[in-house]
């Protein structure tokens, strides 16, 4: 990192706060072992938000959250969502370990680290991005929380059709319900 940034801005000509989101993108690909220092330099001096586009999702969010946010708040706000989903039944898979991953990434997005300054609009967001199935349960999860605390409105529902239909479950259902 000592001499990637400095060397980025020599050829591009500008400071670390003036580079658009691709260049700082494009920066951390290259960045290496140094990737999630770079990361944390390109979240706080500029308006990156394209952080979903580097793949590894959680990894990149979680790294950077613990950064930024600090790893003691981060666990105390953990256990509290997890505690709340385990009494409503959820798994403790779900709750303690993909919960956590996909909070990171709502609170690296709302660049704040506390549940009250989510928003449903922000969460709809996040899920647009997501690709697979386990994280839009857990924004499903997490919106559910942030509903039972009176933070958003009401809680997203996420409602995946399956792969392949079972016909012994649609025997005898109209088309229609089915």
């Amino acid at each position: 990192m000592k001499i990637l940034l400095p060397k980025e801005m020599l050829n591009r000509g500008r400071s670390l706060w003036g580079w658009t989101e691709d260049e700082w993108l494009e920066t951390i690909k290259k960045s290496g072992r140094d990737r999630h220092f770079v990361t944390a330099v390109a979240y706080l001096l500029s308006e990156l938000d394209g952080l979903h586009k580097l793949g590894r999702r959680n990894f990149v969010f979680c790294c950077l959250a613990y950064r930024v946010f600090g790893r003691e708040r981060l666990r105390a706000l953990f256990s509290e969502v997890r505690e709340i989903l385990l009494s409503w039944g959820y798994r403790e898979r779900l709750a303690g370990i993909y919960v956590p991953r996909v909070l990171c990434e709502l609170l690296v997005t709302n660049r704040s680290p506390r549940l009250e300054d989510l928003t449903l609009e922000l969460i709809e967001t996040v899920a647009q991005r997501r690709v697979t199935p386990m994280g839009t349960w857990c924004l499903s999860a997490i919106s559910k929380v942030l509903a039972g605390r009176g933070i958003i409105s009401g809680p997203i529902m996420r409602i995946d059709k399956p792969k392949r239909a079972n016909p012994e479950l649609t025997a005898g259902v109209p088309e229609k319900w089915a």
